[in-house]
Formats: C-alpha cells, structure tokens, sequence
C-alpha cells in the first residue's frame, strides 16, 4: 500500500519490520499455529476491527486489507494451499539472504520462524527444506554458490541446536544475552526499562521472539541468576507434538506467575524494575562489544 497511511501498523499493529506482511502476520497468529478455530477466531477479530474503519476516510485501504485478510484466511485453513504457500515463503526468505551477501544472526532468520518457536517438528520441516533449496543453489555460478555453503553451515548448526536440550542451551545462550544487550542499549535512559509489558511487546514485535514464550523470556531477563538463565533454556527446548507443547506450556506457568524475584521490582504494581539486573558471567560472555 502506497502513501504516508500505513494501515498494516495502525490498524493491525504488524511491525514495520515484517513489510510485505506474510498471511501470518495479517491473521495474527504464530506460523506453527495448527488450531483452525484459533485461526478463525484471530482473522475474525481482525476482519471487524478493519470493518470498523470503513466509514472513516480511508475506504480503499479497508477495502484491500479486507481482501487481503479473507485471501489470507483462505490459504491458511487449507492444508494444501498453505503446505504451498511455506514453501514458496520459505524459499524466497532464503533467497533473500542468498542474494544479499549477509549472514543472518540465528537460523531464525533463515528460516523466518519466530525465535524459540514451541515446536520442534515445524523448525526441522524448516530447517531440512531450507538446506535443499540452498544445496541446489550452492552450485550457482558467482558469490551465490560460495555463500549458499555458508548458510548450509548455519543449517547444520540449527539441526545440532535442535538435536537435544544441551545442545539448544548451547546454541542459545548468546541469542539470549544479544537480546538483553540490545534491550538494553536501546532503553538504557529509560526509567520504564524493565515494564515487563513493554519488554514483552519489545520481544515479541522487534526480535519476533514466539508468543508462547515471550513472558518466560521477559522473566528469564530480569532474574540476575545464572541458574535461571540454564533452566528457562531447558524448558525452552521444543517440543515434538501438541500435546508435549501444552504440558511444557503449564510447566512454564509457574515462571509467568510468579514474575521476578521480589527484590527486582519497584514501581507501579510490581511492574517496573528501574535498574538492570547484571547479565550472568557466562552469558556475559557473549556480549557483543560495543561499536562506539
């Protein structure tokens, strides 16, 4: 959509990092989301709130995000046209970054998956698709075919992270202190830096962490522990089937109701933690220097 109006932002609150929107993000649901009355119910909202617009002064954008809302629905309820639709998402994500010489900071990216993403055999599906597209392209003539190796490479990377919880802490320890770090450098003067509804949203919308694990994230940032850290990444690790998903869902319950620690809070309703707790020493060890 053209013009200064943005009604992806305003209407539906997609982050303008996520621009052209994938069905997911216009739906509002994970991309390992397999509940097709979850999908209904969050297109339905998201129907009516941009029903609501259609008397206001920008009935062409209501009209075509409509459009795009039902086409999207329709995809996403059908086995087939969305099995389709993944892949070919899927392929031109990593063309993306075949084509730009870039490496992704996690295979998150790569694979554009939500970070520490519920469910194992989606990742894998992911992962495994990934690496046969970009074994075709490795051999492309000109930098494509050198750097398809190197994306190979954080592939086998991500089937190691996903092969066992030790080797997913591994792998994630310094995902987890980049985004304390990058928390907390860009909210470092802000007295609100640790609102824990802020921080979620900031999780969720910026570094795309998975809303079934954002608020376990947040709590696990604000807890100073080493042991916690080691723990939250155990229960982290994904799962194999729904059910095993919903079990370690209740496990992480205790963490979402418990919050921090008592002696982290001040502020409004327990809510706001005004100093930084100190980035544990092994996790420290992963801190990107700063540039400056």
């Amino acid at each position: 959509m053209n013009g200064q109006f943005d009604p992806y932002g305003q209407w539906l609150k997609i982050p303008a990092a996520r621009r052209p929107p994938s069905y997911y993000d216009l739906v509002g649901v994970p991309d390992d989301e397999t509940d097709r009355e979850r999908i209904d119910d969050a297109a339905m909202e998201r129907i009516e709130r941009v029903r609501t617009r259609a008397l206001g002064q920008h009935v062409e954008h209501v009209t075509q995000l409509l459009n795009e809302l039902a086409e999207a629905l329709d995809c996403l309820i059908d086995p087939g046209q969305r099995n389709a639709y993944d892949r070919d998402k899927l392929y031109r994500v990593v063309d993306r970054w075949l084509e730009s010489g870039r490496k992704p900071s996690d295979f998150y990216e790569l694979v554009d998956a939500p970070r520490f993403a519920p469910g194992r055999g989606h990742l894998v599906g992911a992962v495994r698709s990934a690496k046969q597209h970009l074994e075709a392209r490795a051999v492309d003539a000109g930098p494509a075919g050198p750097h398809a190796q190197e994306l190979l490479g954080e592939l086998e990377d991500a089937e190691t992270a996903l092969s066992g919880p030790s080797a997913f802490q591994h792998y994630h320890r310094p995902i987890l202190a980049q985004l304390y770090n990058d928390y907390v450098r860009r909210h470092g003067n802000d007295n609100t830096l640790w609102d824990l509804r802020r921080l979620r949203q900031w999780l969720e919308d910026e570094k795309r962490v998975h809303p079934d694990r954002a608020q376990a994230i947040v709590f696990g940032m604000c807890e100073p522990k080493i042991e916690a850290w080691d723990q939250l990444l155990a229960e982290l690790f994904p799962t194999s089937g729904r059910a095993d998903i919903q079990r370690r869902e209740s496990q992480l319950a205790g963490l979402r109701e418990e919050g921090p620690d008592e002696s982290t809070r001040s502020g409004a309703a327990g809510r706001i933690r005004r100093k930084p707790p100190r980035l544990p020493r092994v996790y420290a060890e992963h801190e990107v220097a700063d540039e400056s």
